[in-house]
């Protein structure tokens, strides 16, 4: 399906489909409002078949492990995943969903109104593409110049491992 999917959404983003377990918008001046095309659900349980989602966007919701494997099995093979999060000095919010959804990256910090957003852009692979090495594309604040990484396939099978048993031991 050529879908957006906001996770945790509120209708900031017209064409996307809002999924959300609250029936209305909780912050701003339509606090209260009911959430256009909303979804009644949870990241952690994403209501849509395998592979049936072209581009996924998370901005401020807490990224769980299994949030993170639903992502992974509703995305669509060549499919683009969007995090956003608030910006914190010397810690990457998105460091587990990076282990978690392979594919080439591009990290960057950015303004968006007055808050400063990390935010990292995720194209997962497509079925040709599997078994290649990963590339993560990050910008640093202080340059524009893009820094490429490639990471073994090796560093990618034992990363999922190694979330899962850190997200359980907080």
């Amino acid at each position: 399906m050529d879908i957006l999917l906001d996770i945790g959404g509120e209708g900031r983003h017209p064409r996307a489909w809002n999924l959300n377990p609250s029936r209305v918008k909780t912050s701003g001046a339509m606090a209260g409002q009911p959430i256009p095309r909303l979804i009644v659900g949870r990241a952690d349980a994403i209501p849509f078949g395998n592979g049936s989602i072209r581009k996924i966007l998370s901005e401020r919701t807490p990224l769980t492990s299994r949030a993170l494997a639903e992502i992974a099995r509703v995305i669509v093979p060549g499919g683009e995943v969007v995090l956003r999060h608030a910006a914190m000095p010397g810690r990457d919010p998105h460091r587990f969903a990076k282990v978690a959804l392979r594919g080439v990256m591009r990290q960057r910090v950015r303004r968006i109104g007055d808050q400063r957003v990390h935010e990292t852009w995720i194209r997962v692979p497509g079925l040709d593409e599997r078994d290649g090495p990963t590339r993560v594309t990050r910008s640093t604040p202080s340059s524009d110049r893009l820094v490429s990484l490639v990471l073994s396939r090796t560093d990618r099978v034992s990363g999922p491992t190694t979330v899962r048993n850190r997200r359980r031991s907080v």
